[in-house]
Protein backbone atom coordinates (compact mmCIF):
# COMPACT_ATOMS: atom_id res chain seq x y z
CA UNK A 1 0.00 0.00 0.00
CA UNK A 2 1.19 3.38 -0.55
CA UNK A 3 -0.06 7.02 -1.17
CA UNK A 4 -0.77 8.06 -4.81
CA UNK A 5 0.76 10.69 -6.09
CA UNK A 6 0.63 13.14 -9.11
CA UNK A 7 2.99 10.86 -10.98
CA UNK A 8 0.25 8.11 -11.00
CA UNK A 9 -1.69 10.07 -13.73
CA UNK A 10 -1.28 8.65 -16.79
CA UNK A 11 -2.79 11.44 -19.35
CA UNK A 12 -2.36 14.88 -19.51
CA UNK A 13 -4.39 16.61 -16.87
CA UNK A 14 -7.22 19.82 -18.08
CA UNK A 15 -4.78 22.20 -16.04
CA UNK A 16 -1.33 20.84 -18.67
CA UNK A 17 -3.47 20.76 -21.62
CA UNK A 18 -4.60 24.25 -20.60
CA UNK A 19 -0.86 25.95 -19.88
CA UNK A 20 0.44 24.23 -23.04
CA UNK A 21 -2.25 26.25 -25.11
CA UNK A 22 -1.30 29.21 -23.08
CA UNK A 23 -4.17 30.10 -20.73
CA UNK A 24 -3.19 31.63 -17.57
CA UNK A 25 -4.31 29.34 -14.87
CA UNK A 26 -4.39 28.91 -10.97
CA UNK A 27 -5.17 25.19 -9.48
CA UNK A 28 -5.50 24.88 -5.04
CA UNK A 29 -6.39 22.08 -3.50
CA UNK A 30 -7.28 19.71 -6.80
CA UNK A 31 -6.59 16.31 -5.26
CA UNK A 32 -3.57 13.85 -7.11
CA UNK A 33 -1.77 17.03 -7.79
CA UNK A 34 0.69 16.56 -5.42
CA UNK A 35 3.80 16.93 -6.46
CA UNK A 36 2.45 20.17 -8.36
CA UNK A 37 3.13 20.02 -12.25
CA UNK A 38 4.82 23.20 -13.66
CA UNK A 39 2.04 25.16 -14.43
CA UNK A 40 1.27 28.64 -16.76
CA UNK A 41 0.23 30.17 -13.51
CA UNK A 42 0.03 29.27 -10.23
CA UNK A 43 -0.64 25.84 -8.19
CA UNK A 44 -0.80 24.96 -4.28
CA UNK A 45 -1.13 20.66 -4.50
CA UNK A 46 -4.15 18.66 -2.78
CA UNK A 47 -4.57 17.58 0.67
CA UNK A 48 -1.73 14.43 0.10
CA UNK A 49 1.14 17.43 0.18
CA UNK A 50 2.43 16.70 3.83
CA UNK A 51 3.29 20.59 4.00
CA UNK A 52 4.49 23.94 2.36
CA UNK A 53 7.89 23.10 3.09
CA UNK A 54 7.78 19.69 1.26
CA UNK A 55 9.42 20.01 -2.52
CA UNK A 56 6.29 19.86 -4.97
CA UNK A 57 3.80 22.20 -2.62
CA UNK A 58 3.16 24.77 -5.22
CA UNK A 59 4.25 26.36 -8.40
CA UNK A 60 5.96 27.43 -8.45
CA UNK A 61 8.38 26.68 -6.08
CA UNK A 62 8.60 29.96 -4.32
CA UNK A 63 5.16 30.21 -3.60
CA UNK A 64 5.59 28.11 -0.89
CA UNK A 65 7.65 30.78 1.13
CA UNK A 66 5.17 33.62 -0.04
CA UNK A 67 1.87 31.44 1.32
CA UNK A 68 3.94 30.61 4.76
CA UNK A 69 5.20 34.19 5.13
CA UNK A 70 2.03 35.58 4.82
CA UNK A 71 -0.37 33.17 5.95
CA UNK A 72 1.27 30.25 8.23
CA UNK A 73 0.76 26.85 7.97
CA UNK A 74 -1.17 25.98 5.09
CA UNK A 75 -4.53 23.73 5.62
CA UNK A 76 -4.05 20.77 3.58
CA UNK A 77 -5.77 18.54 5.49
CA UNK A 78 -9.22 18.35 7.06
CA UNK A 79 -7.99 17.47 10.71
CA UNK A 80 -11.63 16.34 11.03
CA UNK A 81 -10.33 12.68 11.34
CA UNK A 82 -7.30 13.72 13.58
CA UNK A 83 -10.06 15.10 16.50
CA UNK A 84 -13.52 13.13 15.51
CA UNK A 85 -11.33 9.60 16.18
CA UNK A 86 -10.61 10.50 19.64
CA UNK A 87 -13.93 11.66 20.52
CA UNK A 88 -13.07 15.85 20.27
CA UNK A 89 -16.02 16.79 18.57
CA UNK A 90 -15.74 20.16 19.06
CA UNK A 91 -12.45 20.80 17.96
CA UNK A 92 -12.97 18.90 14.57
CA UNK A 93 -15.79 20.99 13.83
CA UNK A 94 -13.85 24.26 14.41
CA UNK A 95 -11.16 23.08 12.78
CA UNK A 96 -13.15 22.23 9.32
CA UNK A 97 -15.02 25.77 9.78
CA UNK A 98 -11.20 27.30 10.25
CA UNK A 99 -9.52 25.56 7.40
CA UNK A 100 -13.11 26.77 5.11
CA UNK A 101 -12.66 29.74 5.80
CA UNK A 102 -8.53 30.22 5.06
CA UNK A 103 -8.48 28.07 2.41
CA UNK A 104 -11.10 30.55 1.09
CA UNK A 105 -9.11 33.63 1.73
CA UNK A 106 -5.90 32.19 0.39
CA UNK A 107 -7.47 31.81 -2.96
CA UNK A 108 -9.50 35.36 -2.55
CA UNK A 109 -5.83 36.46 -2.27
CA UNK A 110 -3.89 34.59 -5.00
CA UNK A 111 -7.13 35.07 -7.59
CA UNK A 112 -6.64 38.93 -6.92
CA UNK A 113 -3.11 38.95 -8.26
CA UNK A 114 -4.14 39.12 -11.77
CA UNK A 115 -6.51 37.98 -14.37
CA UNK A 116 -7.58 34.30 -15.04
CA UNK A 117 -8.57 31.90 -17.76
CA UNK A 118 -9.33 29.21 -15.39
CA UNK A 119 -9.23 29.23 -11.35
CA UNK A 120 -9.75 26.10 -9.88
CA UNK A 121 -10.08 25.62 -6.25
CA UNK A 122 -11.12 22.38 -3.86
CA UNK A 123 -12.89 22.43 -0.09
CA UNK A 124 -12.36 18.44 1.15
CA UNK A 125 -14.49 19.31 4.29
CA UNK A 126 -17.72 18.51 3.15
CA UNK A 127 -16.21 14.93 1.99
CA UNK A 128 -14.59 14.79 5.77
CA UNK A 129 -16.85 16.05 7.70
CA UNK A 130 -19.75 13.45 6.08
CA UNK A 131 -16.89 10.85 6.63
CA UNK A 132 -16.90 11.27 10.92
CA UNK A 133 -20.73 12.96 11.51
CA UNK A 134 -22.95 11.44 9.46
CA UNK A 135 -23.98 9.19 12.27
CA UNK A 136 -24.85 12.79 13.68
CA UNK A 137 -26.94 13.42 11.04
CA UNK A 138 -28.73 10.61 10.27
CA UNK A 139 -30.98 9.20 13.41
CA UNK A 140 -31.39 6.00 11.96
CA UNK A 141 -27.68 5.35 12.38
CA UNK A 142 -27.07 2.67 14.64
CA UNK A 143 -24.38 5.02 16.37
CA UNK A 144 -26.72 7.78 16.28
CA UNK A 145 -26.21 9.86 19.42
CA UNK A 146 -29.34 12.45 20.06
CA UNK A 147 -27.50 14.57 22.75
CA UNK A 148 -24.35 15.12 21.14
CA UNK A 149 -26.14 15.76 17.78
CA UNK A 150 -28.25 18.75 19.63
CA UNK A 151 -25.00 19.80 21.39
CA UNK A 152 -23.61 20.13 17.77
CA UNK A 153 -26.29 21.61 15.79
CA UNK A 154 -25.69 19.09 13.12
CA UNK A 155 -21.70 19.49 11.94
CA UNK A 156 -23.04 18.19 8.01
CA UNK A 157 -25.39 21.18 7.69
CA UNK A 158 -22.93 23.37 9.14
CA UNK A 159 -20.36 22.47 6.86
CA UNK A 160 -22.56 23.43 3.79
CA UNK A 161 -23.81 26.43 5.11
CA UNK A 162 -20.23 27.66 5.48
CA UNK A 163 -19.77 26.46 2.01
CA UNK A 164 -22.64 28.48 0.71
CA UNK A 165 -21.81 31.17 2.15
CA UNK A 166 -17.84 30.89 0.86
CA UNK A 167 -19.47 30.43 -2.86
CA UNK A 168 -21.30 33.40 -2.07
CA UNK A 169 -18.43 35.71 -1.00
CA UNK A 170 -16.91 34.16 -4.53
CA UNK A 171 -19.64 35.36 -6.75
CA UNK A 172 -19.42 38.77 -5.27
CA UNK A 173 -15.75 38.82 -6.07
CA UNK A 174 -15.70 37.84 -9.39
CA UNK A 175 -18.58 39.47 -10.80
CA UNK A 176 -21.73 38.10 -13.08
CA UNK A 177 -19.41 38.24 -16.00
CA UNK A 178 -17.66 34.99 -15.19
CA UNK A 179 -18.52 31.69 -15.54
CA UNK A 180 -18.56 29.50 -12.34
CA UNK A 181 -18.39 26.03 -12.24
CA UNK A 182 -19.53 23.81 -9.14
CA UNK A 183 -19.34 20.07 -9.05
CA UNK A 184 -18.43 17.73 -6.75
CA UNK A 185 -17.14 13.75 -7.76
CA UNK A 186 -19.17 11.74 -5.44
CA UNK A 187 -22.25 11.94 -3.06
CA UNK A 188 -22.11 10.65 0.75
CA UNK A 189 -24.72 8.14 2.47
CA UNK A 190 -25.19 5.78 5.45
CA UNK A 191 -23.09 2.54 4.77
CA UNK A 192 -22.34 0.43 8.38
CA UNK A 193 -22.39 -2.66 6.62
CA UNK A 194 -18.73 -3.38 5.80
CA UNK A 195 -18.72 -5.00 2.63
CA UNK A 196 -16.13 -2.04 1.19
CA UNK A 197 -13.34 -4.39 3.25
CA UNK A 198 -14.31 -7.44 1.62
CA UNK A 199 -11.42 -6.80 -1.32
CA UNK A 200 -8.69 -5.65 0.90
CA UNK A 201 -9.06 -8.78 2.99
CA UNK A 202 -9.46 -11.23 0.54
CA UNK A 203 -6.02 -9.76 -1.17
CA UNK A 204 -4.34 -9.92 2.11
CA UNK A 205 -5.15 -13.06 1.94
CA UNK A 206 -3.77 -13.71 -1.57
CA UNK A 207 -7.43 -15.15 -2.75
CA UNK A 208 -7.66 -12.94 -5.60
CA UNK A 209 -6.09 -12.26 -8.90
CA UNK A 210 -5.59 -8.57 -10.05
CA UNK A 211 -6.74 -7.92 -13.73
CA UNK A 212 -4.56 -6.04 -16.08
CA UNK A 213 -5.06 -2.16 -16.03
CA UNK A 214 -6.87 -0.32 -18.61
CA UNK A 215 -5.63 1.66 -21.27
CA UNK A 216 -5.78 5.27 -20.09
CA UNK A 217 -8.28 7.35 -21.45
CA UNK A 218 -7.37 11.10 -21.93
CA UNK A 219 -10.93 12.02 -21.02
CA UNK A 220 -9.40 15.77 -20.78
CA UNK A 221 -8.43 15.72 -24.00
CA UNK A 222 -11.89 14.33 -25.04
CA UNK A 223 -13.36 17.43 -23.22
CA UNK A 224 -11.33 20.16 -24.86
CA UNK A 225 -12.18 18.64 -28.29
CA UNK A 226 -15.46 18.77 -27.60
CA UNK A 227 -15.63 22.46 -26.26
CA UNK A 228 -13.93 22.92 -29.36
Amino acid sequence: MRRITSADIQVPTIFSLLSAAGSQLACLNIPCTYPMEQLNGIGVAGWLCPSLGHKGATWPPELAGELRQRFGKYPFHAEIKHYALRGYYDRAVKAALTQLHKKSEIGKYLYQRQSWDLFAIAFVETDAIQHYFWHLSDPSHPQHDPKLAERLGNPVLRIYQAIDEIVGQWRALVGDDTVIVIASDHGAARYNRGRTYMPNLLRAAGLTVDKPPRPAVAITTLLLATLN
